[in-house]
């Protein structure tokens, strides 16, 4: 095609046409600006407002029309340099979580209504930010993110392992720039994620922490290349954390180390090593309609450490020292026990951007084969089929406006105690 004729429409959520032009191009080569639309006074998309605009651009010639539609919204936000996270100019602390592309009898091959399903169930519980991990997900996510209002953080599947070769690399590249190029126009994305726990050696002979440095940048200078307005970030590479625009470190307070209690001292003290600081993953595992009487007993023996990040070995049940993830009851007594603390902490923590918790519903991972649920992570509120745990309402309590009452205990039908004790 030589030539054809442009014509492009911007709509309000009301479906009026706000701005509409139409041009001839004689040549296609290459990226190439036909427009710059300026918009006097659009009404701002928020977590609480998620205003959606609609992008319009059809393109005609001899060979045929092509339409094509994307969203569009209007916010600006800033990660504050030792300090909090705005969005639209206000102080908005982002209450996250993470999803896989899961589900029970269905795997990965999730059909529209269950995304449908598990995200409202995200905004119900008071999500209003996502850590989209680790890999590119089905588009049906990215639209229910806008139009729900829960803004992301998005990444490509640079995950453990080292850093391979040049085809390795080329891929890395191709996939952030695609990720970008594809989901550029969604205004409920604000981070690319470029990896995730790269300082664990395992896939490739080689580990070369200058190596990983070097490819860290060539990819953080990629994706601000692409996309200037939003941040680059990574989860737990402490070597390469001065790359990016925001970093978040391993903090597992109660969980793979020490008890969590200390949660709001270690937290303070990895927000004072950078200049943006996030929390994504953070938790533990619970076995669903497992509960306790007493499910702090077996952290007994977990001395405070001062440091709560995951090491090596830490996910196996056996050997190592006392910790609540090979110690602990695994029930959910147990987690919504350390949720309530952690989530009544981040309400007290002024300079906090936000945290994601790990991770809203289990999935099925080959690495988990010992787990009470053999070969899945069970660190989900919710189950695999969208089963509503416990610690789901311990969230909905701190996160939700609207008034909430959640009696714990319903799928506990046996209780037990000592003679004339209270309950």
């Amino acid at each position: 095609m030589k030539s054809g004729k442009l014509s492009v429409q911007l709509k309000d959520p009301s479906g009026v046409v706000v701005k509409q032009f139409e041009k001839q191009i004689d040549k296609f080569s290459g990226d190439i600006q036909v427009a710059d639309l300026q918009i006097q006074a659009p009404r701002l998309w928020s977590t609480n407002d998620p205003v959606v605009y609609t992008l319009e651009t059809r393109i005609s010639s001899k060979a045929g029309e092509h339409t094509s539609i994307s969203p569009v919204g209007f916010r600006h936000f800033e990660f504050v340099k030792k300090g909090p996270f705005k969005l639209n100019g206000k102080r908005l602390l982002l209450r996250g979580t993470h999803r896989h592309e899961d589900f029970a009898g269905e795997g990965p091959a999730m059909t529209e209504n269950q995304m449908r399903e598990e995200m409202v169930l995200m905004k119900n519980m008071g999500v209003n930010f996502i850590r989209l991990a680790h890999y590119q997900q089905s588009p049906i996510i990215l639209h229910l993110c806008d139009s729900l209002g829960i803004l992301v953080w998005e990444e490509i599947p640079w995950c453990r392992g080292g850093l391979g070769g040049p085809v390795y690399q080329a891929q890395g590249k191709r996939m952030l720039t695609n990720l970008i190029e594809q989901h550029y126009n969604h205004p409920a994305v604000i981070i690319w994620g470029l990896g995730n726990e790269n300082d664990w050696p395992n896939d490739f002979p080689e580990f070369d922490k200058q190596k990983i440095r070097g490819y860290f940048t060539e990819l953080n200078n990629l994706a601000h290349r692409l996309d200037p307005a939003r941040k680059t970030a990574i989860r737990r590479c402490d070597f390469a954390k001065d790359i990016v625009d925001v970093y978040s470190p391993s903090i597992w307070a109660g969980w793979y180390r020490g008890i969590y209690t200390e949660y709001k001292g270690i937290t303070k003290a990895e927000f004072d090593k950078v200049d943006h600081f996030l929390h994504v993953e953070w938790g533990g595992d619970s076995h669903a309609r497992r509960h306790s009487e007493n499910p702090d007993k077996g952290l007994q023996d977990i001395k405070a450490t001062g440091a709560a990040d995951e090491r090596a070995g830490d996910a196996s049940l056996f050997g190592g020292a006392a910790r609540a993830s090979k110690d602990g009851d695994w029930s959910e007594s147990y987690i919504c026990n350390l949720f309530d603390w952690h989530l009544k902490e981040q309400e007290t923590m002024p300079w906090l951007t936000g945290t994601a918790m790990w991770v809203f519903k289990d999935f099925s991972t080959p690495v988990r084969p010992d787990n009470p649920v053999p070969y899945v992570n069970q660190k989900g509120v919710v189950e695999r089929d969208l089963t509503k745990k416990e610690s789901y309402y311990v969230f909905q309590s701190y996160w939700t406006d609207k008034p909430m009452a959640h009696i714990y205990g319903h799928s506990w039908p046996v209780r037990w105690g000592k003679d004339g004790e209270e309950k």
